[in-house]
């Protein structure tokens, strides 16, 4: 009886113990779902975002000129930088690529190439048509929304 009472004693602190490893596991795959989860919902809403932005410059694009009602050009851009400061409150930036930019590996992964002009020298972005979109993970990482849509030339 006395062997079993101490088997019993074991067993149970060995018990307990497993339970507490359990508990962080929980928590720890809890925290992590979570912060996962936010991640993608803010890449959701982001996306969003940024189909109304597109929406509004070509809007922009429609009301801008001679002639054409300039008050409304300016109520656009200020909408369209309202959703700016939501997405940047949120580790999102928009990016551009500069005329004359040589393409290189690294810019490659950020730009989708709609045009191109071919020739014997290295390839260089002529014009940008669309910006792109980076989230800033949490993790120190970055996931591109959108590549910046360029047109290059290798002349």
């Amino acid at each position: 009886s006395e062997e079993a009472k101490l088997s019993e004693i074991a067993l149970t602190a060995k018990l307990k113990e497993r339970v507490r490893d359990l508990e962080a596991k929980h928590d720890l795959l809890r925290r992590s779902l979570q912060a996962s989860t936010d991640e993608n919902t803010v890449i959701l809403f982001a996306n969003d975002l940024i189909k109304r932005i597109d929406l509004i410059d070509i809007l922009i694009q429609r009301v801008t000129g001679p002639g054409i009602n300039g008050g409304m050009e300016q109520q656009l851009r200020t909408l369209r930088a309202s959703l700016e400061d939501i997405l940047e409150a949120h580790g999102i930036a928009e990016f551009k690529v500069a005329p004359g930019t040589e393409v290189d590996v690294d810019l490659r992964r950020h730009i989708a190439i709609v045009e191109s002009i071919s020739g014997p020298a290295r390839p260089k972005v002529v014009e940008s048509f669309r910006p792109g979109f980076i989230y800033s993970t949490g993790r120190g990482g970055e996931v591109v929304l959108r590549k910046v849509e360029v047109k290059t030339s290798s002349e």
